[in-house]
């Protein structure tokens, strides 16, 4: 029988209590829906599995307790959805096997930190942090750090520091919001599959770039996934072989639908990322387009906002419909300030400084769905371009998109047709591509790399 009202169950002797449970796990099993878990400071030892709703949280006005890894390393848990991978997640959520409804968790002012989880010569084993499965709720104020596996396993596409995966229909929205995620393997904040949908703001995400075994993402939204992200700050995500480059934000196949609005990403700063904000094969539609606005992106060498159709899909997926505006872009190092190789987007109001090849590129590099060269019935207006070697490069013929007034300040060539690489006096550039995904991937000249691009 349930209490008529939720209850605190306190971990830890850090204030009086009727009752308390040595460890997380004792009192997430006594509880009921609805009831709070609250944790006094110290060290907690274990991996924790949460099946019902309630709050998992700190003891209030204390320090924060921090969740480490079991004596003996991390072990499998549980199974991530659609490919059935093994996971050790430090927390996982996920409702029992016949839920009655929709299951919501709050876990908010703890740390969790990966660092000694053993995870050793193996890529069959994901290591993360909190792990949300066919459930909602938020992840506040918490800490994931040292998702990290061992030098002998790194570069397996392994190792998250939050994970959601969401297949089950009326899943509510989850909240990812004031976390920080740092000295991951592969991707800090993932959102994946169709039922998925997220809040994600304010959040801080480090990566360990330059590294040359993983091309990292900050932000990863995929496989039908919808997500808001808005004022996080992205920094140190580079992959130094170049081969693959890592994102600050990838949306990685979002395919349009009228009924559920697109993703849309604005307000972040993005520093140090090959890309800054890259879409492969992720679309909005001509009345919903999905949004990038207001960012503010520098010292990425790739592309500041890449816009890729993607042609691993047979046939091809496009990316279109994508409304790029009022964003700042700076020191884009080896190609361009926004890379538009697919069709129907909108890039207006942006300001680009210093970017080594164009400040925009409408590219036709990347074939549309039906075999047709990309880069067409883009509209390009009220950008200040500054610094670049084009201002405009354009692969398809002048006429094939709808280039209006832009400002130019000291660019060598303010409109280029019919060329997909231009340079002025500098040796030409190695052919550019992406990689996604958590697991094998990242994007090249760079790629982009969402977490599941290998595991397929």
């Amino acid at each position: 029988m349930h209490p008529a009202s939720a209850r605190m169950l306190q971990v830890g002797t850090c204030k009086p209590a009727q009752a308390h449970f040595d460890t997380i796990q004792q009192a997430v099993n006594a509880a009921f829906n609805g009831d709070t878990v609250s944790i006094c400071p110290g060290t907690y030892p274990e991996q924790v599995s949460v099946a019902k709703a309630l709050t998992l949280t700190n003891v209030k006005n204390m320090a924060n307790p921090l969740i480490t890894i079991p004596a003996g390393g991390a072990v499998q848990n549980g199974n991530e959805i659609g490919l059935n991978f093994p996971v050790a997640a430090q927390i996982l959520v996920a409702p029992p096997s016949t839920p009655t409804s929709p299951m919501d968790v709050t876990i908010r002012n703890v740390v969790v930190d990966g660092a000694g989880n053993e995870i050793h010569g193996t890529c069959g084993l994901d290591l993360v942090g909190i792990y949300y499965k066919n459930a909602g709720g938020a992840i506040q104020g918490t800490t994931e750090q040292n998702q990290l596996l061992p030098p002998d396993t790194q570069g397996c596409q392994n190792g998250l520091g939050i994970l959601v995966e969401n297949q089950t229909a009326g899943t509510h929205t989850i909240t990812i919001a004031k976390n920080t995620v740092k000295n991951f393997d592969k991707n800090g904040i993932t959102i994946d599959y169709a039922e998925a949908d997220a809040d994600i703001s304010g959040n801080v995400v480090t990566g360990n770039g330059p590294i040359d075994y993983i091309a990292q993402n900050g932000i990863q939204v995929a496989y039908g996934a919808r997500a808001s992200i808005t004022s996080n700050t992205l920094t140190n995500l580079i992959y130094s072989p170049g081969t693959y480059g890592s994102a600050g934000i990838i949306l990685y196949d979002l395919q349009a639908s009228e009924t559920r609005g697109p993703s849309s990403v604005g307000k972040n700063t993005i520093d140090s990322a090959q890309y800054g904000v890259v879409l492969d094969a992720a679309e909005g539609t001509a009345g919903h387009p999905v949004s990038i606005s207001r960012n503010t992106i520098s010292n990425s060498q790739f592309a500041g906002v890449g816009l890729y159709s993607d042609n691993y899909y047979d046939p091809p997926k496009s990316n279109d419909y994508i409304d790029v505006s009022q964003n700042t872009i700076q020191n884009t190092s080896v190609y361009d300030g926004i890379d538009a190789c697919s069709d129907h987007n909108t890039i207006t109001k942006n300001k680009i400084g210093s970017s080594n090849e164009a400040g925009v590129h409408l590219d036709g590099l990347c074939t549309e769905p039906d075999g047709s060269q990309s880069g067409k019935n883009n509209s390009v207006s009220g950008n200040k371009i500054s610094v670049a070697c084009v201002g405009i490069l354009s692969g398809p013929a002048e006429g094939e998109n709808n280039i209006g007034n832009n400002k130019y300040a000291a660019v060598q060539n303010n409109i280029v047709y019919d060329s997909d690489d231009y340079t002025c006096g500098s040796p030409a550039h190695a052919p550019r591509h992406a990689q996604t995904g958590h697991k094998k991937g990242g994007i090249v000249p760079g790629a982009l790399s969402p977490m599941r691009r290998v595991r397929r």
